[in-house]
């Protein structure tokens, strides 16, 4: 039966397609390919399964499957799996601040980034169902992937940073993600592996004043991407999901092996 594609809004017979792409899973499975699945919504033991393979929903046709599939392998290949990625540090630290990574093709990586966004904000199924951008700026982004014209830096920049304290696939099984309001401007959070992928969602994002120093981290046309070491305990993002398991009965906790 066919249905509408969300990307170029034809009537095609729908794919089971990715909402976060397959490989961003890939740290997160155990040695049978499975991961814990969680949808938290504040109960003491909310629903959770083991999945085997990441979140997927009916959303587009085997053409706009196969245009979003090329801006995946790309990111897999040359910012995921092997990238060309330095430490940043300055003297008098112990440790880094931050990383850099280098080379990246801007127009295929900001693509791909913002595809990232469009879907979890169209996607209906639970983890994303609470997230979305609004139908306006869904709308553009659906014509910027549409006619795969990326848009200049400011145009729904990313703002990436990492805790490397905290191992790969180890927040509680499954891709998260946080929507939050910041000087009046919405931020969508996409929590996989252990980075954080912060979106604002304008069409032109400030790059004067305070956010003049977080937009010297976008990916650039030079194809350099900056982000930041940064501690997962000190945002709400973590506020969020430590008040979820405070809620957690003793024995759901058990369940998931944690204490």
């Amino acid at each position: 039966m066919n249905a509408e594609c969300r990307l170029c809004q034809s009537q095609e017979e729908l794919r089971n397609s990715h909402v976060l792409p397959e490989f961003l899973y890939e740290s997160l499975y155990d040695e049978k390919h499975r991961f814990k699945a969680i949808h938290m919504d504040g109960s003491e033991s909310p629903s959770s399964r083991l999945e085997q393979k990441g979140y997927r929903e009916r959303l587009l046709c085997q053409k706009c499957e196969t245009k979003l599939s090329r801006l995946e392998g790309y990111a897999s290949k040359n910012y995921f799996v092997a990238p060309d990625r330095v430490n940043l540090g300055m003297a008098g630290l112990e440790r880094p601040y931050g990383f850099e990574y280098r080379g990246l093709e801007y127009e295929t990586m900001k693509l791909f980034q913002l595809s990232l966004l469009w879907r979890i904000s169209v996607a209906t199924i639970k983890p994303f169902s609470g997230v979305s951008v609004g139908q306006e700026h869904e709308e553009r982004l659906r014509n910027i992937l549409l006619t795969e014209n990326a848009p200049a830096v400011e145009a729904y920049p990313c703002f990436i940073s990492e805790d490397p304290a905290i191992p790969r696939g180890e927040l509680w099984g499954s891709p998260l993600t946080h929507t939050e309001s910041s000087n009046g401007t919405q931020i969508v959070t996409i929590f996989v592996d252990n980075q954080f992928w912060q979106f604002e969602v304008a069409e032109r994002a400030n790059t004067s004043g305070p956010g003049a120093s977080i937009a010297k981290t976008w990916l650039a046309p030079d194809g350099i991407i900056m982000g930041y070491w940064r501690n997962l305990k000190e945002t709400p993002f973590y506020e969020q999901l430590a008040q979820e398991q405070s809620q957690w009965s003793d024995e759901f906790k058990a369940k998931l092996g944690l204490p």
